[in-house]
């Protein structure tokens, strides 16, 4: 990775998900214990190209 490159999922106290891009080529997941299931995708990312 170069200087600048990454990103940072939080949580909140109630455990909802919170997250930044600081690349548009960044992808993310995440599931809880509920079942509930999230991807996203930056812009740029490979995959929506």
């Amino acid at each position: 990775m170069k200087p600048g490159d990454g990103g940072i999922i939080a949580l909140d106290r109630h455990g909802n998900i919170a997250a930044d891009f600081t690349t548009d080529e960044m992808a993310y997941a995440a599931a809880d214990s509920n079942g509930k299931r999230e991807i996203h995708w930056g812009e740029g990312h490979p995959s929506r190209r």
